[in-house]
């Protein structure tokens, strides 16, 4: 063990050198030179997370044609009685007023029940061919989070504030089709309807047997062979797999 006073001075100083390199290693990227403060750059990070959609390829009309979103799912409840509900980032019911706000809390607009990472999510993949796939996902890690903010900067470089970033962020619908329907009047939460953007995802045993979506493979989106394993079609109004 060093004993030696101005030696442990040196060490201690490199630890702290070296913690600061790492603190400045894992700071987020998105709206990094556009923050001004650090609760700053989390507000412009939370308020990236409300955007459903990631990539997105439009043709010259501009109608959406491909690309992929990922929706946050309630799975509340227990065995075979869970409660399905796919909901639109900005349509969860909110703990703070505060939508930018840290220790927020989302609840279920159809059970009450507050959101937990083990739900996961719900990605909507739209093929430029038409139509879309659905697969299961885990919870985006920080790292996926930060890139999602990155793409909405390149998009919306323009925004000077987290809340200006936020109302820039554009509502984008997932298609229903067997695996997913519009919630109806008695499936919300103490009778109170939201206007849009809440869904039931139906078919469950199928889309759990589906192959996954798995965030570290998202810049290449998908291969003829993960298309195949994942693929879902419909059959005189039945689903069948592919």
């Amino acid at each position: 063990m060093e004993k030696d006073l101005g030696k442990i001075d040196v060490l201690l100083q490199k630890i702290d050198e070296a913690e600061d390199k790492f603190v400045a290693a894992n700071e987020p990227l998105g709206y990094a030179d556009r923050a001004r403060t650090r609760v700053e750059l989390f507000r412009f990070q939370m308020a990236a997370d409300y955007s459903d959609s990631w990539t997105e390829v439009k043709n010259g009309a501009g109608t959406l044609i491909g690309g992929f979103s990922a929706f946050y799912i309630c799975r509340a409840g227990g065995t075979n009685t869970e409660c399905n509900t796919l909901i639109l980032s900005k349509v969860w019911a909110r703990q703070h007023e505060d939508i930018l706000a840290s220790k927020q809390r989302w609840k279920c607009r159809c059970c009450g029940a507050k959101y937990l990472t083990k739900f996961g999510m719900v990605v909507e993949i739209r093929l430029v061919s038409g139509g879309t796939m659905l697969a299961l996902a885990d919870c985006c890690d920080a790292d996926d989070k930060d890139l999602h903010t990155l793409i909405l900067q390149e998009k919306f470089g323009h925004a000077q504030t987290p809340e200006e970033l936020y109302d820039l962020i554009p509502t984008v619908l997932p298609q229903e089709n067997a695996f997913l329907r519009k919630a109806v009047q008695r499936e919300f939460w103490n009778g109170q309807p939201a206007d849009f953007g809440v869904y039931k995802l139906l078919n469950w045993d199928i889309l759990e047997g589906a192959r996954k979506w798995d965030w570290k493979n998202m810049a290449n989106l998908f291969n003829d062979s993960d298309l195949f394993d994942m693929g879902l079609k419909f059959d005189d109004g039945e689903v069948v797999e592919c």
